[in-house]
């Protein structure tokens, strides 16, 4: 069951009461409306069946409710790019997804790619096993 993006607000914004706050960090604490926390979501497909139907959707839904980007694979990049030209939505896609274990220069030639496609977004997933060994370069 697909819950609305006023639903999902009021889930969080409802969690966000449990927590107990000091005086001074409550009043700090923004009072954000369902349209302003709407703005901060990436709404995403990133399911290795993702279809056109459901891209198409994706990109209505965001253009809707104003999300801040539709987040999608990079072979949907062009894709969302075109559907939402009209618009200020930021199209984001990942590089290296889900392992992180694709070589540095396949990252470096797929984001050129992408950004060339339409992304003004690229989260990119490190090598996690190197990452691990210490292996930083």
């Amino acid at each position: 069951m697909q819950k609305s993006v006023e639903k999902i607000v009021q889930d969080a914004q409802a969690r966000l009461a449990t927590f107990a706050y000091t005086e001074p960090e409550a009043a700090m604490l923004p009072r954000l409306t369902v349209a302003q926390i709407a703005a901060l979501i990436d709404h995403t497909a990133l399911k290795a069946d993702t279809g056109t139907e459901r891209i198409e959707k994706l990109c209505r839904e965001a253009a809707d409710h104003h999300f801040a980007s539709v987040c999608v694979n990079p072979t949907w990049v062009a894709f969302c790019h075109a559907r939402l030209a009209e618009s200020s939505m930021a199209i984001c896609t990942v590089i290296g997804f889900p392992l992180g274990a694709t070589l540095t220069a396949v990252k470096v030639f797929e984001t050129n790619a992408v950004t060339e496609m339409g992304a003004t977004e690229v989260d990119m997933v490190l090598n996690i096993g190197a990452l691990r060994d210490g292996d930083y370069a």
